[in-house]
């Protein structure tokens, strides 16, 4: 083959090789781009599957949250529920626990009383019979027991005109609580403090050792619990030591007090709460003054310098005017209402120390005499001790019978 046939083959087979490989150049080239297309494709799907796979979660995030917030919503109002039913319960059982244990300290500190008289009663009916004899027997035991005598026969009278099936202690007992009940219902008066633009000033008085001071400790914090704003004015300027022992009282159960020097006018001292009780908005103003017997014509003319200090500064003051006396003073204390009725018009009666008498019978002997409510009666030096004078549990108490009495 010639030079020139030569040079020319070599010459179109590498222009051939040249084609053929831009072709293969160019396939492999589209082929990348279909591989990188596919590849995009595939990232953009497996993005989109992401995303969707992540709406999903968070989706279904979202609804387990708020599932769990409705339980625990669900949670919390039945904790709620059960807190409430929980609190009332424990209300109702704190009331329920008083209920029963004023009652039980009321039977408890009227058993030297109900001991001498229900002994007496079931030893006079020993025969079964109601008649003359256990009467007389019976109506002695009242009489022992302070009830007084003109008291003590009326209510044997009026249990002579009682029918009776049967004739036993308990029986008897229980008829008995009925006519004492009754006959003493109208004395049975709460100590209440009307609201007022002014404070309502409550007098107490009474003899040495009844009990005043403690008393009106004891009502101060009552009332403080109730949201009453008090004050106690120290009219006993004559001992030192009365003024302490308010203040110790006083500073106990949060009410303020007002005292003056010793030997200072009670008076003034009065005078001086009452502008404090102004001034301060309080609610209520206990004043408690110097102990003194009922013969006593000085202290008992300073007690009514009291009463018209207290009525020039308001004319329907003091509201209430309560005697303290004390149960083991016996039939003493008519003479006690007596001289201090006459002497401040005394409107209210509490008595105090019932559990360290056997003379629990003076209710029905005040109650025969004179017509003034008694607001209150203690049975112990704690607080809870001094509560409501109510009758029927009261002449249950004295009887020996089971108080169950509704407190509704």
């Amino acid at each position: 083959m010639s030079l020139f046939k030569n040079n020319w083959l070599s010459k179109l087979t590498g222009k051939n090789n040249k084609v053929t490989e831009e072709r293969a150049a160019k396939e492999q080239e589209e082929n990348f781009a279909a591989e990188r297309a596919a590849k995009e494709q595939e990232e953009n799907l497996a993005a989109e599957r992401a995303a969707k796979e992540q709406e999903e979660n968070l989706a279904a995030e979202r609804a387990a949250k708020e599932q769990e917030e409705n339980l625990a919503a669900e949670r919390a109002a039945k904790e709620q529920e059960e807190r409430n039913t929980s609190e009332t319960s424990a209300k109702e059982e704190a009331e329920d626990y008083v209920f029963k244990s004023w009652f039980s300290r009321l039977g408890i500190g009227l058993s030297k009383t109900s001991s001498k008289i229900s002994e007496g009663i079931t030893r006079a009916l020993k025969s079964g019979r109601l008649d003359e004899e256990a009467l007389d027997q019976i109506e002695e035991h009242l009489i022992l027991a302070d009830v007084g005598a003109k008291a003590a026969n009326e209510l044997v009278e009026s249990l002579k005109k009682e029918k009776f099936d049967k004739v036993d202690d308990t029986i008897v007992k229980e008829r008995m609580a009925e006519i004492i009940t009754k006959n003493i219902l109208s004395l049975s008066q709460p100590l209440e403090f009307k609201q007022s633009d002014t404070p309502q000033v409550i007098l107490f008085s009474g003899v040495n050792g009844a009990g005043k001071t403690t008393t009106i400790a004891k009502i101060a914090s009552q009332e403080i619990k109730k949201g009453k704003k008090v004050i106690i004015a120290a009219a006993d300027t004559f001992r030192a030591a009365a003024v302490q022992q308010l203040e110790i009282w006083a500073e106990r159960v949060g009410a303020e007090l007002v005292s003056g020097p010793e030997g200072s006018d009670p008076a003034g001292v009065a005078y001086k709460a009452y502008d404090r009780a102004i001034d301060s908005k309080t609610d209520i103003l206990l004043i408690d003054t110097a102990g003194r017997l009922q013969t006593q014509t000085n202290l008992m003319e300073q007690l009514k310098k009291i009463h018209r200090v207290i009525n020039k500064k308001d004319e329907n003051a003091p509201h209430h005017r309560v005697l303290i006396v004390d149960a083991t003073a016996g039939q003493n204390v008519q003479n006690q209402i007596t001289a201090f009725r006459d002497a401040i018009d005394i409107n209210g009666i509490i008595i105090t120390k019932l559990d360290t008498s056997s003379k629990g019978g003076i209710i029905i002997s005040i109650s025969n005499t004179h017509k003034i409510p008694i607001h209150a009666i203690g049975v112990g030096e704690k607080q809870e001790d001094l509560n409501t004078f109510e009758a029927e549990p009261y002449a249950r108490a004295m009887l020996g019978l089971e108080i169950t009495e509704n407190k509704e």
